[in-house]
């Protein structure tokens, strides 16, 4: 799995092309997965790519919970999870109460 993205060669508008005096800190990232093997290798593979994993969850009702707990940056949710619920409800509740 990669996570690809490009450069342009010349600044976009808005910017100056410069670097930051202070580095930008990587998101903080949920993942939300009911397979372990998949979640366990998201977890590494993120870790290793300088992504600071906040949680790993199974369940829809977890995923709502670790989210307001950790506020991360990015959730990466799969739609078919174990329990009564969705990842697709799962991310509409998030969305709607701590958007």
């Amino acid at each position: 799995m990669t996570f690809p993205f490009t450069m342009n060669e010349s600044p976009g508008v808005g910017t100056t092309g410069e670097v930051p005096d202070t580095p930008v800190p990587m998101p903080r990232v949920q993942v939300v997965e009911d397979e372990f093997i998949i979640a366990a290798d998201l977890k590494r593979r993120l870790q290793k790519a300088g992504y600071t994993v906040v949680g790993v969850v199974d369940t829809a009702e977890d995923a709502i919970a670790l989210a307001g707990k950790e506020r991360p940056d990015v959730i990466l949710m799969d739609i078919s999870l174990k329990g009564d619920h969705t990842g697709i409800h799962a991310s509409q509740v998030i969305r709607e109460t701590y958007n």
